[in-house]
Parts: structure tokens; sequence; C-alpha cells
């Protein structure tokens, strides 16, 4: 697989697009007056995406109330139980065969990466996820995504209609978040090794594909949390490598004010065609929401790959 570079732009209205537990569930302000999302934050859209609507695939790391507790391994092994049960001779199979199988059924793993805790050498409970390794690297990794705009902060006080007690609930009333990623070809490489069907290009089409629909419809299974959806995606695949460089620093909001929805601005994209224009691309997978407006549009450099 060749390397590939992301851009995501999703808005946020009247919601908290990631609260942080260590400060009230605040959304998480910067010195600066932006406000940030993790790249936890996203990937957990992803995955609980891949869950719900997914049937071929499912995934590995649950959310944090599902989990609570239990150690990863533990988690592994159970899932270790349930392919026993729907694969006849699982015992009987090699080691490759049963990582093969649990790579293709858990594609988070080879997705976003994962610390297993298995440990070959030891004769105890981990021996029945002795055939995945110790550490496995993302194909896929985000930065932190960050607002692109100046982002007011909000306070909302309610009572609770249940207990008549006093509960805080902080929203931001508008944010454009930016997210940089990128895909390792090297690293997809090494998946494929083990199972050619793993990180293929037909996967990176259906991973464009869950990333524009989880945020909108995972965020909408939240009170807090909806409110959210993508305005633009990009992932530019490269023939023959490139030094990454953040696509976000070729992206502003014009005007960049005070802003409350969508159509109040428009993605100025001028220096990213600019700074893309010189490529060597292989690929270029695109997608705009009906409520953006960009400053240009990018058929031009692969219109058989715009993403309706």
């Amino acid at each position: 697989m060749k390397n590939s570079e992301i851009l995501l732009i999703t808005e946020a209205k009247n919601t908290n697009p990631n609260g942080d537990p260590q400060n009230e569930n605040m959304p998480r302000f910067d010195e600066e007056g932006k406000v940030e999302i993790t790249d936890l934050r996203l990937k957990r859209y992803i995955r609980d995406y891949i869950s719900s609507y997914v049937s071929e695939h499912n995934v590995a790391v649950k959310p944090i109330p599902e989990v609570k507790e239990t150690k990863i391994s533990s988690l592994l092994i159970n899932y270790v139980e349930n392919l026993k049960e729907t694969y006849d001779g699982w015992e009987d199979m090699k080691d490759k065969e049963k990582e093969e199988v649990f790579l293709q059924k858990y594609i988070d793993i080879p997705l976003f990466g994962l610390v297993t805790g298995s440990e070959k050498k030891k004769k105890d409970e981990n021996n029945e996820i002795s055939f995945l390794k110790p550490n496995y690297y993302g194909t896929i990794q985000f930065q932190y995504g960050y607002s692109l705009n100046h982002i007011r902060r909000e306070k909302d006080i309610q009572v609770s209609p249940v207990t008549g007690t006093f509960g805080k609930d902080y929203r931001i009333q508008y944010g454009a978040f930016g997210f940089y990623g990128v895909v390792n070809g090297l690293t997809a490489d090494k998946y494929n090794e083990i199972n050619p069907d793993l990180m293929t290009t037909s996967m990176m089409k259906e991973f464009d594909e869950w990333i524009i629909k989880s945020i909108p419809l995972i965020s909408a299974q939240s009170r807090s949390k909806i409110g959210q959806d993508v305005l633009f995606y990009m992932r530019i695949e490269y023939v023959d490598g490139n030094l990454p460089q953040d696509l976000r620093d070729f992206v502003l909001l014009e005007p960049n004010k005070e802003i409350f929805d969508a159509k109040d601005f428009i993605i100025s994209v001028d220096k990213l065609h600019e700074h893309l224009k010189d490529k060597d691309i292989s690929t270029m997978r695109v997608y705009k929401s009906r409520k953006a407006t960009l400053s240009k549009s990018f058929d031009e450099f692969d219109p058989e790959n715009i993403i309706k």
C-alpha cells in the first residue's frame, strides 16, 4: 500500500465535542482559546461505527464504561473464546492462521494498533493469546484535532427534572475543527504479509466511508455530543512516498471571526491547492458536505474519486 495523508474538517454546534474528565468534563480549551479534540475521541467514533454498522468486522478496544477495570489481555481472551465457537478446528490452527483470522475480525488493531499483553514464554492465562504479538503498530495515526476558529466559552446550568439537583452542562456554541492524519504504507504492508486482505486499497476506501459516517451517526447517540458532522474530508495517496506535512497549515476559514454556522465562512484551500499541485499523487479521495463552501474544487486532481 502507498502512503497517504488525511485532512478532516468537522463541525460541532451547541455541543461538547470532547469533554475533559479531569476538568468537570469541560471542553478542552487551550491557552490560546482554541478547543482540542483528542485522537482517541475520533477513533472512538470510528470504532463504535464499525461495531454497530459493519457486520463483517468488530473492534478490540471497547468504550471505557464497557471495559472498566478489565485488562485488555482478558478482553482478548474472551474474543478468542468467541472465535472458537465460530471456527471449527480453531485449536488445530497454526498461530499464523489464528492471527490472520483475529486481525481480520478485529479490524481496529491493524487500523490503529494495540498493545495486547501477550507473552509467549509464560505459561499463564495469556497463553490463549500467545499467537498475537505483544504490540501492533497502527497503520493510521491522527494528531489531536483543534478548532480553526475562536470559540466562546459557554456554560449551561440546569436542574435535573428527575432529582431536582443542579448539574453543569458545558457546551460550545460553534466550532470548526481540523484533524490531520497519516497512513503508513510500510505498516500496512506488514499486516498484508499476515493477511493480504487486511490493509488493501479497497479497505482504505471503506475506511473513508466509515470516518465520514461515524461522526454524525455516533455523536447523535449522546445528548452531550449530538450536533457534530463532517464538513470536508480528503485522503491523498502518493505514488512513491511523501514527506508528511500537516495539511491544516494550508487551510483557513474566511472570514476567521466569531461564527455560528457553516454558512458563515468559506474554507479557503487556495494554499492547499498550491501545496499539492506539484505532488506525485496516485489517488485523491474527497468528500464535501452540502453545508460546506470551499474556495476551490479538487475535481481537477482526481474527478473519479469524489465521495458522494
